[in-house]
């Protein structure tokens, strides 16, 4: 993996610490843009770039920041189970989620 600049690095901290409130205070964060965008490596831009800046951009700042593979395999596993299980209501773009999101997120 490439080494993150300083900002780059603060911005992942940001954008982790804006979903973690979100979550604490029961806020919605789905179709939802969320204003803090973490910095994402060349390698995870997606084309076309995303409608709004949403969830994938956090995500992908938590893949970086993860303590572990082991623990960030089970969570991306649950994350895709959520959605299969609900995919008659779940929209990637509400989530601003490309379609091969799970390659992305994936170590």
């Amino acid at each position: 993996m490439v080494k993150p600049s300083q900002k780059m690095l603060a911005s992942w901290i940001q954008g982790v610490s804006v979903l973690r409130n979100m979550c604490a205070h029961n806020s919605r964060i789905y179709n939802r843009t969320i204003h803090t965008t973490p910095e994402i490596l060349d390698a995870d831009k997606i084309t076309p770039p995303p409608a709004h800046n949403g969830l994938y951009q956090i995500l992908l700042a938590m893949k970086y920041l993860r303590s572990s593979d082991e623990e960030w395999t089970v969570f991306v596993n649950a994350f895709d189970k959520l959605i299969q299980n609900n995919s008659d209501v779940v929209s990637f773009a509400a989530m601003n989620l490309p379609a091969d999101w799970k390659e992305h997120l994936s170590v």
